[in-house]
């Protein structure tokens, strides 16, 4: 006669989850925290282009080079999304202006003193009422809000003072402000400063 085997008491207990299960839901949580990541990425890049950051970026490169009719687009573009930024209204200002939209780049120069009134906007509308032909206003902007103790700060600022100075008759100050820009280690002021220099003798 055959004895039954007993049956094993714990055949119907699911498995000890242990050590696989655990290792399986940290597995599991680092994909979700990684593709949340991935989802805001996504988003942040969309929420940048959307509000023209793109546009100042691609802005700001093109001006860097010198290269102010490329510029403008983006630049509209960006001032268009920003319509709030005073940097934005500058740039474009700036680029009209060394651009011959001379008109244009005053009127914008003009928004960006009026949202944020600093030294580097004024003095982009210190350069569009020079090349405006509207040299006493564009000295007395230099005077009250670019100068200090009767000297700019910045070789870009040589270059615009360069420019007012010319406007105003002034040939030969004109000259030693761009010279002086031309020796400088900025490229982007000492290549203004050059063209100038060529255009304005």
């Amino acid at each position: 006669m055959r004895f039954m085997q007993a049956p094993n008491p714990n055949w119907n207990t699911p498995p000890n989850p242990g050590r696989s299960s655990a290792k399986n839901a940290w597995m599991i949580g680092l994909g979700l925290l990684g593709s949340i990541t991935l989802l805001f990425c996504l988003m942040g890049v969309f929420a940048a282009m959307r509000l023209g950051l793109s546009d100042a970026f691609s802005c700001s490169s093109y001006m860097t080079k010198g290269e102010y009719k490329k510029a403008i687009p983006p630049c509209r573009a960006a001032a268009l999304k920003l319509p709030r930024s005073g940097a934005a209204h500058n740039q474009l200002a700036w680029c009209l202006t060394l651009d011959g939209q001379v008109k244009e780049g005053l009127v914008e120069a003009t928004m960006a003193v009026a949202l944020q009134p600093n030294r580097t906007h004024y003095d982009t509308l210190a350069m569009a009422l020079a090349l405006s032909g509207k040299s006493k206003e564009a000295m007395n902007i230099e005077t009250e809000h670019v100068m200090v103790n009767g000297s700019v700060g910045t070789v870009p600022e040589r270059v615009t003072l360069g420019m007012v100075y010319y406007a105003s008759g002034r040939k030969v100050e004109a000259r030693e402000q761009w010279e002086i820009a031309r020796k400088s280690t900025n490229i982007q002021a000492r290549k203004l400063a050059e063209d100038f220099e060529a255009k304005y003798p």
